[in-house]
């Protein structure tokens, strides 16, 4: 079974393999206490270029911890992330938990070419991310402990509550990064 999600390129819209429903499951991991355990998930847009202007986070559960959403460009070998294009740190005062958290990029992101990561590290024990488990899965999760990625345990049934912003091609007049 696969999906087809139609965007329209003559205005903004969002990148997600998300529904429209709240999530169902969280995760965070344990300790969780700085810019080296997260989830991340790879996107690669349908054209080009397109520029990023905010990403979207479903927090389910904070008390005193927020995070940082970072996008990395795949440019390392075999297609890993490896530039960081942005990187914005949302403080546990701002977090509002059981909605979707939007972050506006100070400078927006243009990508010319091939995908990105986008990345949520939690700074703290006490927040966590949404997943959604309606099928059908993208298999484009991954998870970050102690700075090593890898494929998401459990990418055959889930999907991160992530959102990318963008703004499609003849939209825009900004500086490619």
């Amino acid at each position: 079974l696969s999906e087809i999600v139609v965007i329209n390129a003559c205005s903004s819209t969002s990148l997600t393999y998300h529904s429209s429903n709240p999530p169902d499951q969280t995760i965070s991991w344990s300790g969780g206490t700085g810019s080296d355990d997260g989830i991340g998930v790879f996107y690669k847009p349908p054209v080009y270029p397109v520029t990023i202007t905010s990403l979207e986070y479903y927090i389910m559960g904070t008390s005193a911890d927020g995070f940082d959403a970072v996008i990395y460009a795949n440019d390392a070998p075999f297609g890993a992330p490896g530039t960081i294009l942005s990187t914005t740190s949302v403080p546990f005062a701002s977090v509002v938990a059981g909605n979707w958290n939007v972050v506006n990029l100070l400078t927006p992101v243009t990508i010319d070419s091939a995908g990105f990561y986008v990345v949520w590290y939690q700074t703290g024990p006490t927040i966590s991310i949404g997943l959604e488990t309606a099928f059908p899965f993208s298999r484009n999760n991954y998870e970050i402990l102690d700075g090593s990625w890898s494929e998401y345990r459990v990418n055959e049934d889930q999907d991160a509550a992530i959102r990318v912003n963008i703004i499609p091609p003849g939209l825009d007049n900004s500086t490619s990064v």
